[in-house]
């Protein structure tokens, strides 16, 4: 019975998302593409756990976080100019932040699952 609601609610999705296509605006030439930017959201909300959790001196915070996020920005290829802009087109509104920053949080879920073997009780298969 799950499965069957699960499967119409994914074809009213795909299909509402298909007839949507039609009216979306083009997407910035700088802006980083979405599911690239939930990636890279999810590495930063890490690598900002890291820095906050293993560094307690503030003196020592700003030049560490400064020097983890050149690298950051280096091995996604973007530029700190790419991630903010990008950032602040897929927050412009409330609906569109709503839904950029839900899969955001899936996607943690799932990389979190991934590496620690524990699954939030959300995303544990039925």
């Amino acid at each position: 019975m799950k499965k069957s609601i699960l499967f119409l609610i994914s074809i009213v999705l795909l299909i509402t998302a298909g007839c949507g296509q039609k009216n979306k605006e083009e997407i910035p030439a700088d802006v980083i593409p979405r599911e690239q930017m939930i990636d890279i959201m999810v590495d930063a909300w890490f690598m900002e756990s890291v820095i906050h959790n293993t560094i307690k001196e503030y003196e020592r915070l700003e030049p560490i976080s400064v020097s983890m996020y050149k690298e950051f920005f280096e091995e996604h290829d973007i530029t700190k100019e790419q991630f903010e802009h990008s950032i602040e087109y897929y927050m412009r509104d409330d609906e569109s932040s709503q839904g950029f920053v839900q899969a955001c949080s899936q996607r943690f879920d799932e990389r979190k699952a991934e590496l620690t073997g524990v699954a939030d009780p959300v995303l544990q298969p039925q």
